[in-house]
């Protein structure tokens, strides 16, 4: 039996049928997970920039150090900016686990879908599609090693910066033609 007429106009809920719940759900959470996981991807640039300039000093002339990304923020002395350095810091370090961690994390769960045959499965694609969906199943790995190398860069960039341009330049030569 349908839902009960309600009249012309009116409007009734009824739940999916039982055998669509899970799948509604599971549909739900792996759609989920990829807007997570997308997201994550999109952010990490910027994730990794401003951490990593949170832990940076510059020294000047007038042998004082101040934060590289807020200049009126002096390094390793007690004042009031010292304490919001040392806050904005281990901010920095709070967050490099996941930094690190990010990468491997996804490269555990594509090795481990690569080894159990299950890359190409619903759920699979569903959740982690974009992530490989431009390699052959064998190497949908690299999809980590490119994230892990947004890092290098961005860590490179942040601590060879006070060197200068030359030297910043020179590091991504390098860089470019041993990482790609």
């Amino acid at each position: 039996a349908g839902p009960p007429h309600l009249g012309v106009g009116d409007w009734a809920w009824t739940p999916p049928l039982s055998s669509a719940g899970p799948e509604l759900v599971r549909t739900a959470w792996n759609h989920l997970l990829k807007f997570c996981i997308a997201s994550l991807v999109m952010t990490y640039p910027s994730l990794c920039e401003v951490s990593i300039a949170s832990m940076i000093c510059k020294e000047f002339d007038d042998g004082g150090a101040y934060l590289a990304q807020d200049l009126e923020m002096r390094c390793w002395t007690e004042t009031e900016h010292t304490r919001q350095h040392r806050v904005v810091a281990s901010l920095g370090f709070v967050m490099t686990p996941f930094l690190i961690g990010f990468p491997l994390w996804i490269y555990a769960v594509l090795v481990t879908k690569i080894k159990r045959n299950e890359l190409m499965s619903t759920d699979s694609l569903e959740r982690y599609g974009p992530m490989y969906s431009g390699f052959k199943p064998h190497i949908a790995w690299w999809s980590a090693v490119e994230i892990a190398k947004q890092l290098t860069l961005e860590a490179l960039n942040q601590i060879l910066r006070p060197l200068g341009p030359g030297i910043t330049l020179w590091a991504y030569a390098v860089s470019y033609t041993h990482l790609r």
